[in-house]
């Protein structure tokens, strides 16, 4: 994992195309950074990735928001609002202008710049507080998680295939923070203490064409049983090639798929229905 590589931010195209004519008829009073106006865009979409079910307006998180961008941020925010590129609505928040929403646009945040150092940091400083929360188990299954390989290719042509307006640009955002390991996250969500991952934010089309490997075929609802059936498949792996090379350790006294762990996996996964998960029991 390359820390300095450039951070990605996914717009829409036509959005980036319109901004640009925007500012220079209508230059800022300060000097600005237009990849913070950018931010401000990539930061709704991701806000959209958690909160767009059912739901055509979200909230920016300004604190958030603020600790990347610094004290202009509402000014950013308020000049994208004037040029019509996000629209507020007063009690529910914002949301992109469909107007411009179309092709995309991969905007690249090269180490050297004040806005990546902010990124990178924030982002840093998130996983940490994250996984100091999370129990022994968990950590071994978000190692596995960070090892998984992944066909993005496949993965993004199922996007711009089956999918349209900002659930595309969702994808795509997910999908590229997929792609970066400094932004997967992993952890406990606050409200249903489930696990929240950015893989479980993409349908389980995409999903089952991103995990490369020989995945069983399981009915679901949704990405999180296949995620989970693919983590316990790779550990079930890894111990077996422990226990030919005599590494066994403690993993052969209380492995993590172990019929003990059952309660701490159904908490953690949920109860999943008509689902036929092959490889989870410990001989």
């Amino acid at each position: 994992m390359r820390i300095n590589k450039p951070v990605i931010l996914v717009i829409p195209l036509s959005l980036v195309q319109k901004l640009n004519k925007y500012l220079k008829t209508n230059p800022p009073k300060f000097k600005y950074d237009i990849n913070c106006f950018y931010y401000v865009v990539h930061h709704i979409i991701t806000r959209y990735i958690r909160k767009y079910k059912k739901q055509e307006y979200i909230y920016i998180n300004f604190k958030k928001l603020s600790s990347v961008i610094g004290v202009n941020t509402r000014v950013y925010v308020k000049i994208l609002e004037n040029g019509q590129f996000i629209k507020h609505k007063k009690g529910e928040g914002y949301k992109l202008n469909i107007n411009w929403i179309n092709g995309i646009e991969r905007i690249e945040i090269n180490k050297g710049c004040k806005l990546f150092d902010k990124i990178v940091a924030h982002n840093r400083t998130y996983r940490k507080h994250d996984y100091r929360k999370l129990e022994p188990f968990l950590l071994q299954v978000r190692d596995f998680l960070l090892k998984m390989e992944m066909d993005y290719q496949k993965a993004e042509q199922w996007i711009k295939n089956n999918s349209k307006g900002v659930k595309q640009y969702c994808y795509y955002v997910a999908l590229e923070n997929m792609r970066d390991q400094r932004f997967r996250y992993f952890k406990r969500n606050p409200t249903n203490n489930r696990l929240d991952t950015n893989h479980a934010n993409l349908k389980n089309e995409i999903l089952a064409k991103l995990l490369i490997g020989d995945n069983v075929s399981i009915d679901m609802v949704n990405s999180a049983p296949f995620l989970f059936n693919s983590i316990i498949k790779l550990i079930k792996e890894e111990e077996t090639e422990s226990k030919q090379q005599g590494r066994a350790e403690d993993k052969k006294n209380n492995p993590l798929c172990s019929k003990k762990r059952y309660p701490e996996l159904e908490e953690t996964f949920g109860k999943f229905y008509k689902i036929k998960i092959l490889i989870i029991d410990n001989p």
